[in-house]
């Protein structure tokens, strides 16, 4: 949601933008990337989450705003309309598609060019002035957050508006000349004969209003938002409508909406209603939660008393009954059940401010299930043998599957159109790529899902695919082997086959259920960390040498084994001993400063025991 400061402030007041920003950010409203200045101001671009379509709106945030900055919304003044009986005849055929259709017809009004100062508020949103009636459908849409349209009336036949499914076989042309071909599953608005807009996502260009039109129906309506987010998809279409009609909008919102914009329509453009409509077959109830303290406290981990809650929830405009008995607005759609509330207060207080502590209770014991611990198990195995794993794409557009595909609805790449039934493709496809980059000798695995349809409907599997290249065949056979050595495998040679792909290329797939839930045979265990270290000594001539090596190998239990370097040379009562020290431990992380202890240790002993100096 793009948020032009100047804008904001005709809702919100506030001086200091990078305290409210800072503010909005902790309260869950990420800033995507820095602002942009544009028309003299900064614009800000919110990453708002699915379940807040209430602030894909300029007034939801200053609402947020306002609850943390603790400040008073500026609602724009706003004049209901008179309902008025006219000509228009609205029909939705399908409540459960669309929830509430409403319009108004005006007319003898006049289409021009906007007045400057709606021109600059959308020029700072980054939407480009069109004419003054297309501009306050897009300022109402920005500010309010519910889309509008408004159609030619003299194009639309017999002044009817139908919401229904569209027919096998219509097509639309919609705004920027795009035609397209309908499918049963598309929400259409249509006149007495033909389709005239695509439902929640963009009007048709038949129906589109010019300079020359004088009467309009302004139509405002909400939807089952599924239906508008595949609608979407399948047509590839994206608008700022479909992005917040394909969310849940409350019904109520199109009363203020269309109230908003026929003032300004009659403001800016003149004209008079001569009709309005309102289909809204089955009416939203209004919604209210009990929040209780305990439940507050136990879940916040801080300890509010009724007077914060209270004061916290109405800076949100959430109306406090008694016992915290609390009236959602309509525009809070995300808000259900008692723990929605919790996290209100938790979010306006500051998740920042609740105190750390350290659990009560230890933490559990370790809850992996097998089927982890054997695809971890063999990532090592592989990963030691010299394999590197891949992670490829599941779409795909096999054209050859023994079994039979799962199609996507809707794929947003023609050319991958399924999802893949074998890790085949993906493994050969890395495989070709590194080719180009490397030498011959590749060798990859994959542990991935592979998808299919049965008589049971979709089904998943995970497998274990190996490609390799310029090995011998009794390598990759020697990785089948390894699984049966390392598991109780219960696979056999009828549950996989080695694939030649051409010389020197090979690769074979093999279901992990054929592994099946097994017990590991023997942990596999990192190789043992090695340091060596040497000490030579002058020691007297009678000195044994044996008997040094096994003193060191007592001193020290880090000491695996101990060479004689030389060959002792006697100089006098004195000879010299030049020993070759390996250290190794399986378990201790062993470094250089550990050994020089060690090695210390065992200068010292052998000094005080066999009268040895350090050469």
């Amino acid at each position: 949601m793009k948020v032009p400061i100047t804008w904001l402030k005709d809702y919100i007041d506030f001086t200091n933008e990078t305290e409210l920003m800072d503010k909005l950010t902790f309260a869950g409203h990420m800033q995507d990337g820095p602002p942009q200045e544009i028309a003299g101001t900064h614009v800000y671009d919110l990453e708002i989450r699915q379940n807040r379509p209430d602030c894909l709106s300029l007034l939801g945030i200053a609402r947020e705003a306002g609850a943390v900055l603790n400040k008073k919304v500026k609602y724009p003044q706003i004049k209901p309309y008179k309902s008025q009986v006219g000509p228009t005849r609205i029909e939705i055929a399908d409540p459960k598609l669309c929830y509430r259709f409403n319009t108004v017809t005006i007319e003898g009004l006049k289409v021009s060019e906007s007045p400057q100062w709606l021109k600059d508020k959308l020029k700072k949103y980054g939407i480009k002035s069109v004419n003054n009636l297309v501009d306050i459908t897009n300022f109402v849409m920005v500010e309010v957050g519910q889309p509008l349209h408004a159609f030619d009336r003299a194009k639309i036949k017999d002044d009817v508006l139908i919401m229904r499914p569209a027919k096998k076989g219509e097509t639309l042309t919609l705004l920027g000349a795009k035609k397209i071909s309908l499918t049963q599953d598309d929400l259409v608005i249509t006149d007495s004969q033909k389709p005239v807009g695509l439902g929640g996502v963009m009007g048709g260009k038949d129906t589109s209003v010019n300079r020359e039109t004088d009467s309009i129906i302004l139509e405002c309506a909400t939807y089952n938002q599924a239906v508008v987010r595949r609608t979407s998809l399948r047509h590839q279409i994206r608008t700022e409508a479909s992005t917040r009609l394909e969310k849940f909008l409350h019904p109520k919102l199109t009363e203020l909406a269309l109230q908003r914009a026929v003032g300004l329509i009659l403001e800016v453009c003149g004209g008079v209603i001569v009709a309005t409509t309102d289909a809204y077959p089955k009416k939203f109830a209004e919604v209210s939660i009990k929040l209780t303290l305990d439940r507050l406290n136990n879940l916040g981990g801080v300890k509010f008393t009724q007077k914060q809650v209270e004061e916290i929830l109405k800076k949100l405009e959430l109306e406090v009954g008694p016992s915290l008995n609390i009236k959602i607005p309509y525009f809070r759609t995300d808000l259900e059940i008692q723990e929605d509330l919790i996290e209100e207060v938790l979010r306006i207080h500051g998740y920042d401010d609740i105190p750390s502590q350290l659990p009560v209770n230890p933490p559990p014991r370790s809850i992996d299930s097998m089927d982890f611990i054997r695809e971890e198990q063999i990532r090592d195995l592989y990963a030691k043998a010299g394999l590197d794993e891949q992670i490829t794409e599941p779409l795909t557009n096999e054209k050859k599957s023994i079994l039979k595909p799962v199609l996507l609805e809707n794929s947003l790449n023609a050319d991958k159109t399924m999802l893949r039934t074998t890790l085949r493709d993906g493994l050969l496809g890395a495989l070709t790529s590194q080719l180009k980059f490397r030498k011959n000798t590749v060798k990859l695995f994959e542990i991935g899902k592979v998808y299919f349809l049965d008589s049971k409907g979709p089904q998943e599997k995970v497998m274990l695919g190996v490609v390799t290249s310029g090995v011998e065949y009794f390598f990759i056979k020697g990785l089948v082997d390894l699984l049966n050595d390392h598991f109780e495998s219960k696979f056999e040679s009828s549950d996989y086959s080695i694939e030649v792909i051409e010389e020197n290329v090979y690769f074979f797939e093999i279901s992990l259920e054929k592994i099946g839930n097994v017990k590991i045979k023997k942990p596999l265990s990192n190789p043992p960390q090695v340091i060596f270290q040497d000490i030579s000594l002058y020691v007297p001539t009678k000195t044994e040498v044996g008997k040094l090596i096994q003193e060191v190998l007592k001193t020290s239990s880090l000491v695996s084994k101990v060479e004689l370097g030389e060959k002792p040379q006697v100089s006098g009562d004195k000879k010299t001993v030049f020993l070759h020290v390996q250290f190794e431990s399986p378990d201790k992380n062993l470094t250089k400063d550990l050994t020089d202890k060690e090695k210390k240790k065992i200068v010292t002993v052998l000094e005080a025991k066999f009268k040895a100096k350090v050469r």
